[in-house]
């Protein structure tokens, strides 16, 4: 705040220099200097021996505020964020992705459950399965048929098993995806501030 004050009092000063050398030279030179924007540098570009140093003088002042603006973390960011909606520059905010997160994590453990305990189904059902092809007798042709229904049926759940892991394996893919991004958007969140 010290720096922007000196560097106020500096600009204004060398100013008040700039228009007091203009007055003497014409009032027509006052009042371009006065009210027309950059008349300061047209005068001074004209009369540059007698203005240089007070023009420089407030070419630093206008430095030192904007220089001692940019030290104030709060100003620098109102500053960043005045200019970007001049350059009509939206803020995207980056989404919240914590709900599709904890969704995919619901949905990835309730089929890591399911699928444990078709585990241990299937692991029974192959057990008697193995029993019931032992015990077949080769001329019994209607236990056979009855053999070969059941042992569809298992592998008609074998193959919804294969599915559901290659489920789990895009699921866990998504979530890891997911945590990635949302720990990019905090790093570039907590890099912007």
């Amino acid at each position: 705040m010290v720096i922007m004050l000196l560097g106020l009092l500096l600009a204004t000063g060398a100013s008040i220099v700039v228009l007091i050398n203009a007055f003497r030279q014409h009032v027509g030179w006052f009042l371009l200097v006065f009210f027309v924007p950059f008349g300061n540098v047209i005068f001074a570009c004209v009369h540059w021996a007698e203005t240089k140093v007070s023009f420089a003088l407030s070419l630093v002042g206008v430095g030192m505020i904007v220089g001692g603006a940019l030290a104030v973390p709060e100003m620098r960011l109102l500053m960043m964020k005045d200019a970007r909606a001049k350059m009509g520059i939206t803020e995207q905010k980056a989404p919240d992705l914590t709900a599709q997160i904890q969704e995919h994590r619901d949905k990835l453990e309730s089929l890591q459950g399911t699928f444990a305990q078709d585990g241990v189904t299937l692991t029974k059902e192959y057990q008697q399965l193995d029993a019931q092809r032992k015990a077949l007798k080769p001329g019994d042709t209607e236990a056979v048929a009855k053999f070969n229904e059941v042992a569809a049926a298992y592998q008609a759940k074998n193959t919804a098993r294969k599915q559901m892991q290659q489920q789990m394996d895009t699921l866990q893919k998504e979530l890891d995806g997911l945590l990635e991004a949302r720990s990019r958007a905090a790093t570039a969140n907590n890099a912007g501030n």
